[in-house]
């Protein structure tokens, strides 16, 4: 797999479900197996992979600029997936999805304290 240190877009998604929130609520968005968090440009990519999981569907929207900002690398492969080592809490917002339609409701921003 190659990877490209590359400026991400503003905002990435994390999918994941009930079960996992509470444990990335308490220690942010951290590789399982792998080196790196896997991150999606699309809201509608998170919910597919959160779908995987089984469980409640939880999106987890990330101020990817801000952690850009604040000295964080990523690096983007072949298959147009966004990588980084770790997502603090401060840089996202965590949003339960009950139907697809609740995808036009994700944030647009967060505010990183």
């Amino acid at each position: 797999m190659t990877l490209v240190e590359k400026m991400p877009p503003n905002i990435l998604y994390h999918g994941t479900n009930h079960k996992a929130i509470t444990g990335i609520l308490a220690r942010g968005i951290v590789p399982k197996m792998d080196t790196f968090t896997h991150l999606t440009d699309s809201s509608k990519v998170a919910h597919d992979i959160a779908l995987k999981h089984g469980g409640r569907i939880v999106i987890c929207t990330i101020n990817t600029k801000k952690m850009y900002e604040d000295g964080y690398k990523f690096y983007l492969d072949e298959n147009n997936v966004w990588n980084v080592e770790h997502v603090p809490t401060k840089y996202f917002k965590a949003t339960f999805i009950n139907t697809l339609k609740d995808l036009n409701d994700l944030p647009k921003e967060i505010v990183v304290k």
